[in-house]
């Protein structure tokens, strides 16, 4: 798998894994200031532990893997002297690679859709910001709007609608509105919108995106309640301006629903335990560690490492293998003759093509101190009929001259990459 697909891969992984965590011990708890803290650095760490993971993997894995060399990759192209009749496996072909590219074209027309969305929300609101009038109530930017557009705010500005600076509710909705502006909520929504837009397929994505609203929507109700005690108006408050037009995906609106949720946070006068709290929380980090443990350990095929090192182990009764050496093991007439040695026999297995297989198979061997080639196998595969093929012409190819050390022929570990790659 490319690098591009193991990263989304093990991103969703750790998604997946905070999302479990998060539905059954964190949201039970009921404390939303936990629950957003949780939602922000999950969807952090799922990122950075996806990237560390996979530059880490040689680090963690040199200590206990043999020590190998590395050869320059073999490309093997799909008409690359395949012995296959290409008209008969063109329609397989071109159905796997229809079907492929459909795929793709629909994510892609997803995910810009999606971009278009938020970036279009960015350029509205900086417009906005730039050509509407100011004005300062109660210690905040307030920039009146026309339409019908809830209540809303986008780091340090609020928008207001214009028939609703001289309504009674006004001081609620502003202290409201400055709640999440002093809070950064709108920092959080540029997080999660993010996300979206790259990982929109994966179902915690959505789920923290609603989550991470609401608890900003708890939070913000809290303070209100806090600096006033009258809370039936400030409900009431709130059943008014639910009805009041439209708002914009990457903002903090008022109206944000659903209401009924808001209104029993606002009733709940149960305390969560703080151990419980920070037990429920801290349960992502086993899992996260395996999962970083697994992906740190699967990177990279086993047996990569530096080529300063030296490895002994014994093959036969008197043999030992290196992998440093005076002078290395050369095949016959070179590089460029061993590159066109394994064009010139390798086919591109019929089965791989119809079925739109590619990939890069990684093949280890040893040159023994005759120059003999030995004990050839896949470190890690494509398919078993793209393996096959691999080690059959590695184990096709003549005697290297040998390896030298200390004026001595000795034996040496090679690895050999080879990609099956489509037209």
């Amino acid at each position: 798998m490319e690098p591009i697909g193991m990263y989304f891969f093990w991103t969703s992984l750790y998604l997946g894994f905070s999302a479990l965590v998060y539905h059954f011990l964190v949201r039970p708890q009921a404390n939303p200031a936990q629950s957003r803290f949780f939602i922000v650095f999950a969807l952090l760490l799922s990122c950075l532990l996806s990237g560390i993971g996979m530059w880490a993997g040689p680090g963690l894995r040199s200590a206990a893997a043999p020590q190998v060399l590395w050869l320059p990759e073999v490309v093997v192209q799909a008409s690359s002297g395949a012995h296959a009749n290409l008209e008969q496996a063109g329609k397989g072909i071109l159905e796997a690679l229809s079907a492929r590219q459909l795929l793709l074209n629909a994510v892609l027309l997803v995910t810009a859709l999606l971009f278009f969305r938020v970036a279009g929300s960015l350029i509205y609101l900086l417009a906005r910001i730039r050509y509407s009038r100011r004005t300062f109530l109660m210690g905040v930017t307030v920039l009146p709007v026309r339409g019908q557009l809830a209540p809303f705010s986008f780091f340090h500005f609020v928008f207001l609608p214009i028939d609703m600076l001289e309504h009674p509710g006004l001081k609620e909705i502003i202290e409201h509105e400055r709640a999440h502006i002093t809070q950064w909520h709108s920092l959080d929504l540029l997080l999660v919108e993010f996300m979206t837009v790259v990982f929109w397929f994966h179902p915690a994505v959505w789920l923290f995106r609603r989550e991470l609203k609401m608890q900003h929507e708890f939070e913000a109700d809290r303070a209100v309640i806090d600096r006033h005690s009258d809370k039936r108006s400030y409900q009431k408050l709130l059943l008014e301006v639910s009805a009041h037009g439209m708002h914009i995906p990457i903002t903090t609106t008022l109206n944000y629903p659903p209401l009924k949720k808001r209104f029993m946070m606002m009733n709940t006068t149960k305390k969560a335990s703080l151990a419980r709290t920070m037990i429920s929380m801290l349960t992502i980090v086993p899992l996260f560690a395996v999962a970083f443990f697994v992906q740190s350990c699967s990177e990279q095929p086993k047996g990569e490492t530096g080529p300063d090192a030296m490895q002994a182990e014994v093959d036969y009764t008197y043999d030992v293998i290196y992998t440093v050496a005076d002078e290395f093991p050369v095949f016959p007439g070179g590089e460029t003759a061993r590159q066109q040695f394994m064009s010139e026999h390798l086919r591109y297995p019929l089965e791989a093509m119809q079925e739109g297989l590619q990939g890069t198979v990684f093949v280890a061997f040893v040159v023994r101190y005759d120059g003999r080639i030995t004990d050839a196998e896949v470190l890690r595969g494509v398919s078993p009929e793209i393996d096959e093929e691999a080690i059959r012409v590695v184990n096709l190819m003549p005697d290297w001259e040998p390896a030298i050390r200390r004026d001595e022929p000795v034996s040496v570990r090679f690895n050999m990459p080879i990609r099956f790659r489509l037209d």
